[in-house]
């Protein structure tokens, strides 16, 4: 045996005690062999955990990817349709981004009905859920409502998003190979970010500025969720649900019962929570507002300004399938994730330097600003699905649903409040700084994560 074998056995050896290792490993090889049980008198199917093991399993992970692909989707709409909205509705941006304000709302809401939901719904009923609020919005929005009505409905997608990320993440995140089923699935977000801008740009050029061809787009995925959820994710019942929070109780000493308020008082929730609000509005705010930047500041097309933002997108794609296979290198997820951030930093703050330096006349400008928001996009893109392995390592068992979905949603709720904020301030000191405002977000997540240990009291030094 080498002796990083050696150091693995002491480690997990102090933590766990010998018999605590080989119970530990049984249970893990439990948990990979299907199995009915009787749950209070009801037979209930339990799937193994690694997919190569299960059919059915692969096609509930395909239906995350799938799922997944739409909120990539509906995160970039608004971002670009802000040229086209602020004409034809004759408002101000600021107006418009007023949109980012509802989606926190309902980001908020399925934070504190998360726990609820699961309970009385299982994650069927979640991920069907989820899906039907995200099609309220798309069908009132495609008959092109009055304003107040059409940013109102975005509540929905608040929610519904919010709900489908810890759904979602919390179920993934317990599989065999979670951090690459992590990385792909938010991969697939970027898959459908990649996609939007120009799809939008080419929809709005074919019908004339006629954004409601793409919302009718949206609404057909949505539904295709649903469907796919309720009957893929039928075994994941409220039943399934209450037995493995049985399970969670089990197993841990003292069997507390987990309440909202023990959650938020949780110290470790709230860093990560801090962490991710700040690098998931910094990645949509970059995602929302560069193409309006690029066309306003730089003077480029809506088409040309759209494939940039595509190329961001793009990198994030690739940063979160890759370099999900690369983190498994690094002594743990937390150095693997400190990595990832100090990069995108310092991608970023080339970014910054060089795009107030030059103008659009500058040789090869859209050139450099692929390459540069292509390269930036691949170190931010691991950072949601590693962070969140990290924060599951930390947490018993019990807390994974709600400290997953405080943690989603209050984190997430950044994509919808920094956009807004970002909006409201370069409406009055104008889009020209828009790149120092998206620095200040990356250095503030940077320094979170940098802090992380003190902040949760946790050693990584191993």
């Amino acid at each position: 045996m080498s002796s990083k074998d050696n150091q693995d056995v002491e480690l997990t050896d102090f933590l766990l005690g010998d018999d605590s290792v080989s119970q530990s490993l049984q249970s893990e090889k439990e948990s990979n062999v299907k199995k009915t049980i009787t749950f209070k008198d009801q037979p209930l199917f339990i799937n193994s955990k690694d997919w190569r093991d299960s059919f059915m399993l692969k096609a509930q992970i395909l239906t995350c990817f799938f799922c997944m692909i739409t909120v990539g989707l509906n995160d970039q709409t608004v971002g670009s349709l802000i040229p086209t909205l602020t004409k034809q509705y004759s408002v101000n941006q600021t107006s418009i981004s007023t949109v980012f304000a509802l989606q926190f709302l309902g980001y908020a809401t399925s934070a504190l009905s998360n726990e609820i939901l699961h309970s009385n719904l299982g994650r069927c009923g979640v991920m069907t859920l989820a899906n039907c609020f995200l099609l309220i919005t798309y069908v009132v929005n495609a008959f092109k409502p009055p304003i107040f009505i059409f940013i109102a409905v975005y509540y929905f997608t608040g929610l519904g998003v919010g709900l489908l990320d810890s759904c979602m993440n919390v179920w993934l995140s317990s599989l065999v190979d979670h951090n690459e089923l992590m990385g792909l699935l938010h991969g697939f977000y970027g898959i459908g970010s990649v996609i939007s801008p120009p799809l939008i740009s080419h929809i709005l050029k074919w019908f004339n500025d006629d954004f409601k061809i793409f919302y009718i787009f949206l609404a057909i995925l949505a539904i295709t969720g649903g469907l796919l959820s309720q009957f893929f994710f039928k075994s994941e019942s409220k039943l399934k649900y209450e037995y493995e929070r049985a399970c969670a109780h089990d197993d841990e000493e003292g069997g507390q019962e987990v309440t909202l308020k023990t959650v938020l008082r949780n110290r470790t929730v709230m860093s990560f929570s801090a962490y991710l609000f700040l690098y998931i509005g910094a990645e949509v705010s970059i995602g929302s507002w560069l193409l309006s930047y690029l066309m306003k500041v730089k003077g480029l097309d809506q088409i040309s300004a759209s494939y940039i933002v595509s190329w961001f997108w793009i990198g994030l794609t690739v940063g979160r399938i890759l370099l999900g296979f690369v983190t498994k290198f690094f002594k743990n997820e937390y150095r693997a994730n400190l990595t990832y951030s100090a990069l995108s930093l310092f991608v970023y703050l080339i970014y910054t330097v060089f795009t107030l330096s030059t103008t659009n006349k500058t040789a090869h400008f859209k050139l450099l600003t692929n390459l540069i928001m292509f390269i930036d996009g691949i170190f931010i893109g691991p950072l949601f699905p590693t962070s969140s392995v990290t924060l599951m390592k930390i947490l018993p068992p019990n807390l994974h649903v709600s400290a997953v979905g405080i943690m989603s949603s209050l984190g997430g709720s950044g994509a919808a409040i920094l956009p807004f904020l970002v909006g409201s301030i370069t409406h009055v000191t104008k889009l020209d700084y828009l790149p120092l405002f998206i620095t200040a977000m990356l250095t503030g997540y940077v320094v979170i994560w940098v802090l992380m240990p003190k902040l949760c009291k946790v050693d990584y030094s191993f």
